[in-house]
């Protein structure tokens, strides 16, 4: 084989050498099949004639049972991969990819069309890490489902995937002949969509099939749409957050028997609440799906109440106290000192080999985090133009630097960094122009390793490495704000204070926040401990 074909299986090093083997032969394969000479491949060698069929032929052997069932899939696999390689790297030139999808329609196995597929299919999929292998395998295996559960791929939801559908489903594909390795990517796939639903908020079929049989969108009346349309198209909130919220509502109507056809803004008052709350307690539905039922109440509520459709709204507080619901508490892990001090230098360490971790890019964002105590959401929008200097006080340097952050509800609030969260952050911007070049100033502060910005999903499989390479104990996101908060209230900061710099939703914020607690809110970041460890490794780093 030629070098092109070294270069290209040498450059799969994110796949076991099992998988290399694999693609390798796959590709030697069509080769054969092709009649190429194998010295003389090129891209070019393979047009969609010759490509198409060298396919046909070797589907013909693996229907015949001369080669396992795996080995077209492995042909197609590779040829995709080689096809990128190639392009990647200018060798394909003007040459026009074969299109090998065709494929699909002469398989037994056939699966949905990506294109057809909703939006929070699309959004699940960008939230996987950025692997082409793992991306087309987790779609391939979750649209295998929907395709022989019969779904139509335009109505599926996370909800349409109960124990039962997905149970036939697999029984056909295993009926057909599918290998397992077919089965272990259908199952794969959609414990990945669960968890991303459940991350999300979302209610979705759990291990033993307890699943509530809520009323259906299609059935709800004319207000619940125009409700949760706004909260994509006036709140701006995530899909997601849209579903989950419908859900919630949803779940009340369903424990509040009343049918989805009289459902009018009315119809959810105190009382019927109340007691729609109590018989949801009764059947052990969880406390975070309670609290997104009546969170999606209150925002219905609003709606209603805007619109003028209601006299009174339900109160939310007085149910949850009236049915001894408090809350979400928050989570009350945290990184200790020690902890905190081997994530800092882990993150500025040796990144691996899979294109997840950026030291000078990881330092900064863990410093972000555990220093200032930022939500992952507000990392995840923060974009270069919320860095400002500005002067609060009179200092021998002058203006400091301040990021205006974003926060939950739109509220802004203005924080001062430290010098050393300014390093940290200026040593990864110049990283970062070295290897994209000098970014519009709405870019966002933090980028992924192909420069993309991150999501939730990725920054939380980021924040799993790290901890795994730092040999810790998982933690949340979560854990590194509560983390700032912690060490702040050891350092002796007052608590209006440590609010003030978290924003929470006790205090009263406005877009100028230059006069709240002035000198005082300068000078905290300078004496947190967390603070002190950052000097640390940054000093070490150099």
């Amino acid at each position: 084989m030629p070098d092109v074909y070294r270069e290209w299986l040498a450059g799969l090093s994110d796949l076991s050498s099992g998988t290399r083997g694999h693609y390798g032969r796959g590709l030697r394969r069509i080769v054969v099949l092709a009649d190429v000479e194998p010295a003389k491949l090129t891209p070019a060698s393979l047009d969609s004639t010759t490509t198409g069929r060298a396919l046909t032929e070797l589907k013909r052997r693996v229907d015949a049972g001369k080669l396992k069932k795996d080995a077209l899939d492995f042909a197609l696999r590779a040829l995709h991969s080689f096809f990128k390689y190639c392009k990647t790297v200018g060798h394909l030139g003007d040459l026009v990819v074969p299109d090998l999808d065709w494929l699909r329609a002469e398989q037994a196995t056939k699966i949905v069309e990506a294109k057809a597929m909703p939006k929070i299919y699309h959004e699940w999929l960008s939230s996987l890490p950025h692997k082409e292998v793992t991306t087309t395998n987790y779609g391939q295996g979750l649209r295998r489902l929907v395709y022989f559960a019969k779904i139509p791929p335009a109505e599926f939801t996370h909800a349409s995937l109960d124990p039962l559908t997905t149970e036939k489903a697999e029984s056909t594909i295993r009926a057909l002949g599918r290998s397992e390795a077919v089965l272990h990517q259908c199952r794969t796939a959609y414990l990945s969509f669960f968890e991303y639903c459940r991350a999300n908020g979302l209610e979705v079929p759990d291990i033993d099939g307890h699943y509530l049989n809520l009323p259906e969108e299609d059935k709800m009346p004319k207000i619940y749409h125009e409700w949760t349309g706004s909260l994509t198209l006036l709140e701006e909130k995530p899909e997601t957050t849209r579903l989950a919220y419908g859900q919630g509502l949803r779940r009340l109507v369903y424990f509040a028997k009343i049918p989805p056809v009289e459902f009018i803004p009315d119809s959810l008052d105190q009382l019927t609440v109340l007691e729609a709350v109590t018989e949801m307690r009764r059947h052990s539905v969880s406390k975070p799906a309670l609290n997104l039922s009546l969170a999606a109440l209150a925002s219905f509520a609003d709606y209603c109440e805007a619109k003028r459709l209601v006299a009174e709204i339900p109160d939310s507080r007085r149910i949850r106290k009236l049915t001894k619901l408090s809350a979400e508490q928050v989570d009350p892990k945290y990184y200790r000192p020690a902890d905190l001090r081997d994530l800092f230098i882990t993150a500025a360490a040796s990144p691996d080999r899979h294109g997840v971790r950026w030291p000078v890019r990881d330092l900064a964002m863990c410093s972000f985090l555990a220093v200032l105590g930022l939500r992952a959401s507000e990392l995840c929008n923060a974009d270069l133009n919320w860095m400002h200097k500005e002067r609060l006080i009179e200092v021998k340097d002058g203006a400091t630097w301040m990021l205006h952050v974003r926060g939950k509800g739109r509220k802004i609030r203005r924080l001062p960094l430290s010098d050393e969260l300014v390093e940290a952050n200026g040593r990864w911007q110049e990283a970062r122009e070295e290897r994209f070049g000098v970014p519009p100033s709405d870019a966002p502060l933090f980028v992924t390793y192909e420069g993309r910005r991150f999501n939730y999903q990725r920054l939380r499989y980021w924040l799993r490495r790290l901890n795994q390479e730092a040999a810790l104990r998982d933690r949340s996101l979560h854990a590194l704000r509560h983390t700032a908060g912690v060490r702040l209230a050891a350092d002796g900061v007052p608590m209006n204070v440590i609010q003030s710099l978290l924003g929470h939703a006790s205090i009263s914020t406005t877009g100028i926040y230059t006069e709240l607690v002035g000198d005082e809110l300068v000078g905290v970041l300078n004496r947190s401990e967390v603070n002190g460890l950052l000097r640390d490794v940054l000093k070490q780093a150099k």
